[in-house]
């Protein structure tokens, strides 16, 4: 008789035995049961003993070969309990097709009795078990095993699945990164590779003499000696092993690879196995040494250029200075360790605040900027540096490093200063020539104009009187004083202009100051002038008969243009800053209106005080010797107050 397929929770109304709820309440899933029978009788007895027996279970029940082959592609049953003979359908029928559609699902006959060698052929055949319809009460144990022992072959086959993809993804895996793996039997030096071992040595399974030896036989000459010492030392209770080394491979070609092991050790401590890893690290060393190689040449670069570059990581306050960083400040890697504060004290004193400030605004304002800066090298040399830097920022625009150059332009900045002072020098002769076509278009014209003048005159002497000509003779010989006098000074201002040719001495500025006093002596006693000294530098290498000129001139100014109502007070004196010497003449003379004739202090020819006899000479002359010394001078001064007159020297 055939039936509608139906699921059926409970159909067999008798009490269920207490050890089946205390079960089911342990159980989160039902079993899946598909029931392949014709007797609805025979169908709820099924289910009384699988429900007294404990099974909490979902039962779908079939007649048909149609519904049965739904029921398995839809129910997906875990175990499945059919009966041997039915009207249309047999159970043997419905074991073929378990076996097409649901191998692993186990398969019981709940059937009357058989003969006894159908039954051992049923079972011979795979069939999972069979259960006669009189000793049901054994239904539960037998389910309960079939699926317990179906899980098991269902988790060996899983591990086994699992084991083949985890061996596969292990091989990709290998060969992607290039890493093979070993083993190696301590007890006789037998080894086993991974297929990727044998890629990287590029030879067949059957090339290779799978033992130690055969392994050392593929190891570079070179390196063969070292590869056996460190693996027999690991063998000494040593922690993992990591070796690099060439090989020549069955092609013929040189390689680099890692080999990084651990040894296994016995209950006694004896070593028995050794498990590792060998990986090409060829493309690795290639790029190391181009790496290497682009470094050397930075660094060659760097030292040529005198430039440095250094990086501070903005999270960690970590600074980073290349080598060239320390080869401009003489330094070693460690003398010092890189810091902002390391680098502000390396500098000159007296460009360190201005140095600290910039680094503080770069840090504040994280922006990209630049500054100057001395410094002085271990033999004492004064050297020019510059600096240049940018900020970082990640994606989150949030700094994260700045980065610079550093370079030593000393040479670039000698030069410079160089066409600085050559600069200045060719302004200053241009105004010198000023002052010349001045002289020739001024104080030589004059002269020889009234030469001319009387000279034309007297040419008809015998027109003349007597008081005429004698007025005429006398203009002309005072005119021919006057362009004596004008050549004179010429003569003495080319003197001085011409290459310097006297030798440089050491000459005390005390000393000095005490032969021009002695060779004044009467002028000074006369109008008793007080002459104080202060030299905290007593000395200086230079051209003597200059330096004796530059203070006879000031001095004797000093003492010209004193205030008649005031005793004249000189000071003199001189101190070094900064490689420079700065000597200060000051008096408390009558002075200068800077404001009217400041530019013209140092004029050829420019007088400031009529009333005191004077040709405007020396202080051009003084200028002129100062500058020729290599130094530079300025005067301040006002009305009644006096004069004061800077000089420096580079020393």
């Amino acid at each position: 008789m055939t039936k509608k397929t139906e699921q059926t929770s409970v159909s067999f109304n008798q009490e269920l035995p207490l050890q089946y709820e205390e079960q089911r309440k342990r159980t989160h899933e039902k079993i899946k049961i598909l029931i392949l029978e014709d007797n609805d009788n025979d169908v709820g007895l099924i289910e009384y003993y699988l429900r007294k027996g404990g099974i909490d279970f979902v039962a779908e029940k079939t007649v048909t070969k149609d519904e049965y082959v739904k029921a398995i592609k839809s129910f997906r049953p875990d175990v499945i309990l059919a009966d041997h003979a039915l009207p249309s359908f047999s159970g043997p029928e419905a074991y073929r097709i378990r076996n097409e559609l649901a191998v692993h699902t186990p398969f019981l006959y709940v059937s009357g009795r058989i003969d006894e060698e159908l039954y051992i052929e049923c079972i011979r055949n795979g069939v999972t078990n069979y259960v006669f319809k009189d000793k049901l009460f054994t239904l539960s144990v037998k389910v309960e095993r079939a699926i317990k022992e179906a899980k098991e072959r269902e988790q060996k086959h899983n591990l086994l699945l699992n084991l083949e993809q985890s061996e596969r993804r292990l091989a990709r895996a290998q060969r992607v990164a290039q890493i093979g793996s070993w083993e190696t039997d301590l007890s006789n030096f037998h080894v086993a590779w991974s297929e990727e071992t044998y890629r990287i040595f590029e030879i067949d399974h059957k090339d290779f003499n799978n033992t130690y030896s055969g392994f050392l036989s593929y190891v570079h000459p070179e390196d063969c000696a070292r590869v056996d010492d460190s693996f027999i030392n690991s063998l000494k209770a040593t922690p993992t092993s990591v070796i690099e080394h060439r090989i020549i491979t069955g092609t013929g070609i040189v390689k680099y690879v890692e080999e990084r092991w651990q040894v296994f050790y016995n209950n006694n401590g004896e070593p028995v196995s050794a498990v590792g890893t060998c990986q090409d690290i060829s493309e690795r060393i290639k790029a190391q040494e181009q790496i290497k190689n682009s470094e050397a040449k930075l660094k060659e670069a760097q030292a040529l250029a005198r430039i440095s570059n250094w990086d501070i990581d903005l999270t960690t306050n970590v600074h980073t200075w290349s080598d060239e960083f320390y080869n401009i400040f003489g330094l070693k890697k460690d003398e010092v360790t890189p810091s902002a504060e390391a680098f502000v004290d390396l500098l000159h004193p007296e460009d360190r605040p201005y140095a600290q400030s910039r680094i503080d605004e770069a840090f504040k304002t994280l922006h990209s900027s630049s500054f100057e800066f001395r410094f002085l090298s271990k033999d004492g040399a004064l050297h020019y540096g510059y600096t240049d830097w940018k900020i970082g920022f990640d994606k989150n625009h949030k700094p994260i490093r700045m980065y610079g150059i550093l370079q030593d332009f000393t040479e670039r900045k000698i030069a410079e200063l160089e066409r600085q002072k050559i600069t200045t020098d060719l302004v200053a002769r241009n105004k010198d020539l000023e002052q010349f076509a001045f002289i020739v278009s001024h104080n030589l014209r004059a002269p020889v104009a009234n030469i001319i003048g009387a000279t034309n005159a007297l040419v008809n002497a015998s027109e003349l009187s007597v008081e005429e000509q004698l007025e005429l003779n006398t203009g002309l010989l005072k005119s021919v004083l006057r362009l004596d006098d004008v050549v004179k000074d010429l003569n003495d201002i080319l003197n001085v202009k011409r290459a310097i040719n006297e030798r440089k001495e050491k000459v005390r500025f005390s000393a000095l100051v005490e032969d021009i006093k002695d060779s004044i002596a009467r002028l000074i006693d006369a109008h008793k002038v007080q002459i104080n000294c202060s030299f905290h530098v007593d000395e200086m290498v230079t051209i003597k008969s200059y330096l004796y000129s530059i203070f006879y001139n000031l001095i004797s100014n000093s003492i010209k243009y004193r205030r008649i109502d005031t005793p004249c007070i000189i000071q003199i004196s001189c101190i070094k800053q900064n490689d420079r010497l700065k000597i200060l003449f000051s008096d408390n003379g009558r002075g200068i209106d800077m404001n009217s004739r400041g530019e013209h202090v140092f004029g050829l020819y420019k007088r400031f005080h009529p009333d005191v006899e004077g040709k405007g000479v020396g202080l051009y002359m003084v200028k002129t010797q100062v500058e020729t010394l290599g130094g530079k001078i300025t005067v301040e001064s006002e009305v009644n107050k006096g004069a004061t007159f800077k000089m420096e020297f580079e020393q």
